[in-house]
């Protein structure tokens, strides 16, 4: 990309954000915005709900972890099938493979739950119900 591809991307997502503020001066969590998509719905990476996570990263990427805290906490409760994207935002990244292997301590979750942000023992119980009714995606490790 060049240099004015850039500043007209630039220039589009912050008209998002400053379209999409609320009167606090936030923007809405995902699930919050669009409850119509599900959360590992394709939806999230096309149209209108890949355009909000654009603007949604672009607005909260300054965000200290109190910040995002507090930010959350205003939201709360955070929807059982959003705490590993959640997790996810405050540095866990191995919640991914966690999510699609059923491997692992959760301890993204874990950490949600110490911050005030979720309940480990009810995400265990959706988590594991989901897993059992096929409903998660998933990958299988090799090696």
């Amino acid at each position: 990309m060049n240099n004015k591809q850039d500043k007209a991307d630039a220039a589009w997502v912050r008209k998002i954000i400053e379209q999409e503020l609320t009167p606090q001066g936030d923007l809405l969590p995902p699930w919050k915005k669009y409850p119509e998509i599900k959360r590992y719905s394709i939806g999230w990476r096309m149209g209108k709900g890949e355009v909000y996570m654009i603007a949604w990263r672009e607005w909260s990427h300054e965000m200290g972890k109190d910040q995002k805290i507090d930010y959350f906490k205003k939201y709360s409760p955070i929807p059982l099938e959003w705490l590993d994207w959640l997790a996810y935002l405050f540095g866990n990244k191995e919640i991914v493979d966690e999510m699609f292997t059923g491997d692992g301590e959760f301890a993204g979750i874990r950490c949600l739950e110490q911050y005030g942000l979720a309940d480990f023992s009810m995400f265990q119980t959706w988590y594991k119900e989901e897993r059992a009714n096929n409903r998660m995606p998933t990958i299988s490790k090799q090696g």
